[in-house]
């Protein structure tokens, strides 16, 4: 049988300079972008309605430039089920202990601390609970593994696998928190900058595991979705 965890879907170069433009753009530029256009606007855009947009876009936009990379990822994980979807289980249950032991350990060390997102999400579900649910469950994962782990983690793998864990996982802690520089202490964006470490290593190892990028975006959606129903 393919040894899938030594293997991975490659990309093209044009997918690649591509998917570099665009998470640059999506990072920087885009949320500056809806920002403006919603100040431009004769009536309000809230702020639910500008996250749904945000998501919506970045999730076509990634479709469109990993298109074929997508296909061979699909075909990929029909081959090869269930190293997919059992990697998928494993990484999730991982992926949840993790976030336990560290609830328990930052409540027990910063009793006070309160996880940004969290408080984000509730702010934010307002009166679309259902676009909220289907951009954070549906599109979010998919946009993010793709460029987090298929594009950034991918390209750097047969080069440097440390490197490739390391990277990815620092970019996903940043995406993260990167909005909230300059509203909250350096302190308490550090705090929230490490939480997000541990998922962005078990993602890009379910990943490498199964060598298919539908296992970190089935591990990324069952995430979400348990975080988006503990807030209601």
């Amino acid at each position: 049988m393919e040894q899938l965890k030594h293997t991975l879907p490659t990309l093209t170069g044009k997918e690649k300079n591509i998917g570099f433009a665009y998470l640059v753009f999506q990072l920087f530029f885009l949320p500056l972008l809806l920002q403006l256009l919603s100040s431009v606007f004769f009536f309000s855009i809230n702020e639910t309605l500008i996250n749904f947009i945000y998501f919506s876009l970045n999730f076509c936009s990634v479709i469109a430039i990993f298109s074929r990379f997508m296909k061979k990822s699909l075909l990929r994980a029909y081959r090869f089920p269930r190293e997919v979807f059992a990697n998928a289980a494993i990484g999730f249950l991982v992926y949840w202990l993790c976030i336990i032991v560290m609830s328990i350990l930052t409540q027990i060390l910063f009793p006070d601390f309160v996880n940004i997102n969290d408080s984000q999400i509730v702010s934010i579900l307002g009166d679309h609970p259902v676009l909220m649910f289907l951009g954070t469950v549906i599109f979010a994962p998919v946009a993010e593994e793709a460029l987090h782990r298929g594009l950034v983690f991918g390209a750097l793998f047969q080069k440097n696998i440390p490197l490739a864990y390391g990277l990815s996982a620092l970019l996903f802690a940043a995406i993260h928190v990167m909005q909230y520089v300059g509203l909250y202490t350096p302190g308490y964006l550090l705090l929230a900058f490490v939480q997000y470490l541990p998922a962005g290593i078990i993602l890009a190892w379910g990943y490498q595991r199964s060598g298919c990028i539908l296992t970190p975006m089935l591990i990324h959606a069952a995430n979400n979705a348990i975080a988006i129903s503990m807030t209601r």
